[in-house]
C-alpha cells in the first residue's frame, strides 16, 4: 500500500477531530479488506513498539499517529497500546525547545490526539499550550510578510480546544489572525485576504476547524462548496 493510500485512509479520523471528544462509529468494513489493512499497518511496526513510514527504520511520532488513526476507523484495539502510547508520549520528534522556539504545532497535536485516541491522560500538555495565546512570530528570513505556516496555527488552536482552554475571553489575537486571513468566497490561506489573494483547500480545511475550536462564526456558505 502506497503511503497516500495510508493517508487517505486516516483522513476521517483526522477530520473528525474537530469535535475533539466525539466518537467515531467504524464504517462495516468487509473481513478480507480489514484483514489486509490490519497487515499493512502492523508493517510499519518497528522495534520501539509504535510505527514509521515503510522506508524508515526507526519509529516516529506522525505514522504512528496515522496508525492509531486507522486502527480507530477500522474499529480495532492497537496492539500493545501501552507500549505505542509510551513511545508517543516520550519522544517529541523534534528538539524540545522547538516547542516554545519557531513551535511545530502539528506535532503537538499529532503526539496528544493519539494519546487520546489511547485513552491515554493529557493533563501534562495543559501548562504548555496555556502559554500558546497568539500565533507563533515567523522570520522574514523564510517568509517576506513574516506569516507564520497556517496550518501549525490551526493545529495550536485545536490542542487548547482538546484540553478545554479554548474557546476563552483571551484569544483576540487567534480570533484577529484567522478572521483576517478569511476571504470573501469563505476559504482560507496563510497570508491576510487584504493582499487580494485566494484561498487554498487545505488551509481553507484548517481555517473552518480553528474557527469552530474559538467559537468564531461559520465562513460565508455562498460559493464555497462550489469553489472547493
Amino acid at each position: 500500500m502506497h503511503r497516500r493510500t495510508f493517508v487517505s485512509l486516516i483522513a476521517a479520523p483526522m477530520a473528525a477531530c474537530a469535535a475533539p471528544f466525539t466518537a467515531i462509529a467504524a464504517p462495516a468494513w468487509p473481513d478480507e479488506l480489514r484483514r489486509k489493512l490490519t497487515r499493512y499497518l502492523e508493517s510499519l511496526r518497528r522495534p520501539e513498539g509504535a510505527y514509521g513510514w515503510e522506508g524508515d527504520v526507526t519509529a516516529q511520532v506522525s505514522p504512528t499517529f496515522g496508525v492509531v488513526g486507522s486502527y480507530r476507523l477500522l474499529g480495532l484495539p492497537v496492539p500493545e497500546s501501552a507500549r505505542v502510547a509510551e513511545f508517543v508520549r516520550s519522544h517529541y520528534p523534534v528538539a524540545e525547545r522547538r516547542r516554545t522556539e519557531r513551535p511545530l504545532w502539528r506535532l503537538d497535536f499529532e503526539q496528544m490526539q493519539t494519546l487520546l485516541w489511547l485513552d491515554e491522560p493529557v493533563d501534562g500538555f495543559r501548562a504548555l499550550a496555556a502559554q500558546w495565546t497568539k500565533p507563533a512570530d515567523f522570520t522574514t528570513n523564510y517568509e517576506l510578510g513574516g506569516n507564520p505556516v497556517f496550518q501549525h496555527q490551526a493545529m495550536a488552536v485545536r490542542v487548547r480546544r482538546q484540553l478545554g482552554l479554548s474557546p476563552s475571553a483571551e484569544e483576540s489575537a487567534w480570533r484577529d489572525y484567522f478572521t483576517a486571513r478569511r476571504r470573501a468566497n469563505g476559504t482560507f490561506n496563510t497570508t491576510p485576504a487584504a493582499d487580494g489573494s485566494d484561498g487554498h483547500v487545505m488551509n481553507s480545511i484548517w481555517g473552518l476547524l480553528a474557527c469552530e475550536c474559538l467559537g468564531i462564526s461559520k465562513a460565508p456558505e455562498t460559493g464555497l462548496g462550489t469553489w472547493v
